[in-house]
């Protein structure tokens, strides 16, 4: 079954649940919806963990997997969710699908989406500077490409890390927190399993060499002007996190 179809069947079974006589609905027809929505629920072998959870598919950075990419399972971890990898194939890109629960997903697609359009458009950038158009052949443009891209993960990895620790600080116990996360993460896992995703951990992309540090050097800055968050202390990306925490 695709993921499409099954989420076309969770939020029919959620809609069946939401039929009860609190929601206007008469005995008789609360009674006929619960009874619809547990022959779903046999029928396609799901558990409250199935119901509980959503999932967004997203592009990712190019039309092949590149070293930005990785950025990716940060956003996911700090985010409660499982990201898996998939790729189109024929050079028309990959995707990361993030499951999660719908709150936590809200955050990951948030996140992904200003970050994606920040990497590309820092991208573009980059390849306008003398570090980047100095350069021969494709080869080492890609290099400088790919060491860009280090620099700027590297530094966005650490921002993000940031905005979990103030939000986990300020909840209370970071340890607690982390190991409730911990919980969490490793229920998707079990769920997904359950339904038969098998993931295979893919070879680690070799890092640019030192040569195009300067190009690293370039992603760096590049990563210090993405506004993550509009406006310090009050920012979106703070309160969602608060608020799928508070879920």
């Amino acid at each position: 079954m695709s993921a499409a179809n099954l989420d076309r069947i969770k939020e029919r079974i959620r809609a069946l649940r939401g039929m009860t006589r609190e929601a206007g609905c008469s005995e008789q027809e609360a009674m006929e919806a619960a009874r619809l929505a547990m022959l779903l629920i046999d029928k396609y072998q799901l558990s409250d963990d199935d119901l509980d959870l959503a999932q967004v598919e997203l592009a990712g950075i190019g039309g092949k997997r590149l070293a930005a990419d990785e950025l990716w399972w940060t956003v996911a971890r700090i985010c409660r969710c499982k990201a898996v990898r998939s790729s189109l194939g024929q050079g028309r890109g990959v995707t990361f699908t993030y499951h999660g629960r719908p709150s936590d997903i809200l955050v990951a697609e948030y996140l992904h989406e200003i970050l994606a359009e920040a990497v590309r458009a820092e991208t573009d950038r980059f390849r306008q500077t003398p570090d980047f158009t100095r350069r021969r052949n494709r080869s080492t443009k890609y290099a400088a490409v790919k060491a860009f891209h280090e620099g700027m993960v590297a530094r966005l990895e650490r921002r993000l890390w940031d905005l979990w620790w103030l939000r986990a600080s300020e909840a209370g116990s970071v340890d607690q927190i982390e190991a409730e996360e911990r919980q969490l993460l490793d229920k998707i896992d079990l769920t997904l399993a359950r339904h038969g995703y098998t993931f295979t951990a893919a070879k680690a992309l070799p890092p640019a060499t030192k040569r195009f540090d300067s190009a690293r050097a370039h992603g760096d800055n590049a990563a210090r002007r993405v506004t993550i968050d509009p406006a310090i202390g009050g920012t979106a990306a703070v309160a969602l996190l608060e608020h799928s925490q508070s879920e």
